[in-house]
C-alpha cells in the first residue's frame, strides 16, 4: 500500500504510529495509507478484520498523541474506516470509544472536537450487537458525574442510537431490550435534581418519541403541568425553562406595578419653566406623581388635584 510519498506495509504503519518520536509528516502519511488500506471497498470483510487487528494498536496510539493535529488525522482515519467497513469494527468499537473519551479531557479544542465527532461516526455506522453491549456501556457512562466530558459524550452517544432507531429507512430494527434500556435512562434522568440531566433526558425523549411513539406516550401521560411545559419548550427547540415573550412581558409589568411608588414631592403647585420642552417634562412628572397605581392614568379626584 502506498500514498504519493511511498509504499508502507502493515508492520511499518504500526511501528511508525506507536513510536512517539516519529516525524509528523511520516505519521500523517501512514494514517492516510492506513485509511486506504483498511477501508478498501474491494477488500473482503474477513481480510479487513485481520488488517484492523494489526493496525488498531497504532491507530489508538495516534489517537492518544499529544499533538492535536495527529489526533485529528487519526480520528478522520478511524471515521473513514467505520463508514466504509461498518460491521468489521463491531468487535473493536469499545476499545476505540474508550480512547475517544480519554481525549475529551484534552486541553486542545481541536482534539476534543475531533474525538467527539469520531465517536459519533462510530456509533452511527458501526452496529451494536444483539445484547446492546455498546448501549449498556454508554448508559453506565452517564453515571460518571466526576467526569462531565465523558458523561456528556455518553448522553450524545445514546442520542445517536435513538436517531438511528427513529430512522424509517434503517435496515436494522432495534430490539425490545433497546427500548426498555433507553426508556429507563430517560425516566431516571427526568427524576434527577440536576437541571442539565433533565434537559438531556427531555432531548432524548423527543428522539425516543419519533422512534416509538406508543411507549413515549406512556411516559408523557404521567407528566405534571410543569413537565409538560418543559417538554414543550424542548420540542420547540429551546431550553426546558425557557419563558415565552408574553410571560416575560407579564412578569415585567407585574414587577413594575409592584415596585411603583409615585413621587409625592412633585404634587402641588410648582413653578414651571418657560421653555416648552422643560415645561412638558415637568407636567409629565406632576402627572406621574398623581398616578397611584403606575397604570399611566389617574382617577377623577387625582385629576382635579393635578389641574
Amino acid at each position: 500500500w502506498k500514498t504519493l510519498e511511498g509504499p508502507y506495509s502493515e508492520d511499518q504503519i504500526k511501528t511508525i504510529l506507536k513510536n512517539k518520536g516519529s516525524d509528523f509528516k511520516d505519521v500523517t502519511c501512514v494514517l492516510r495509507c492506513a485509511s486506504d488500506m483498511a477501508a478498501d471497498p474491494d477488500l473482503l470483510d474477513k481480510d479487513s478484520k485481520k488488517t484492523l487487528v494489526k493496525l488498531l494498536p497504532g491507530l489508538l496510539a495516534a489517537l492518544r498523541s499529544k499533538s492535536p493535529y495527529i489526533v485529528r488525522c487519526a480520528c478522520l482515519c478511524i471515521a473513514d474506516i467505520a463508514k466504509s467497513k461498518k460491521k468489521c469494527l463491531q468487535s473493536q468499537i469499545s476499545k476505540i470509544l474508550n480512547v475517544c473519551w480519554e481525549v475529551l479531557d484534552s486541553k486542545y479544542e481541536l482534539a476534543k472536537f475531533s474525538a467527539k465527532m469520531c465517536s459519533k461516526v462510530l456509533l452511527k455506522y458501526v452496529p451494536d450487537d444483539g445484547d446492546n453491549k455498546v448501549l449498556k456501556t454508554l448508559i453506565q457512562g452517564t453515571n460518571l458525574k466526576d467526569f462531565p466530558n465523558v458523561q456528556n459524550g455518553c448522553y450524545e452517544g445514546i442520542k445517536v442510537y435513538l436517531k438511528k432507531a427513529a430512522n424509517p429507512k434503517a435496515k436494522v430494527t432495534p430490539n425490545k431490550d433497546f427500548w426498555d434500556l433507553t426508556k429507563k435512562v430517560i425516566t431516571d434522568g427526568l427524576k434527577s435534581d440536576d437541571k442539565d440531566e433533565r434537559q438531556r433526558s427531555y432531548e432524548m425523549l423527543v428522539l425516543y418519541e419519533k422512534g416509538n411513539e406508543k411507549k413515549a406516550t406512556r411516559l408523557t401521560a404521567a407528566f405534571t403541568a410543569q413537565q409538560e411545559k418543559e417538554y414543550a419548550n424542548i420540542k420547540d427547540g429551546g431550553n426546558m425553562d425557557e419563558v415565552s415573550e408574553e410571560e416575560t412581558k407579564e412578569e415585567s409589568e407585574e414587577e413594575e406595578r409592584a415596585i411603583w411608588q409615585p413621587d409625592k414631592s412633585k404634587r402641588g403647585p410648582r413653578e414651571l419653566s418657560r421653555n416648552y420642552d422643560d415645561r412638558k417634562e415637568q407636567l409629565g412628572e406632576s402627572f406621574d406623581a398623581y398616578d397611584d397605581e403606575g397604570e399611566g392614568m389617574i382617577t377623577t379626584d387625582r385629576c382635579i388635584q393635578f389641574l
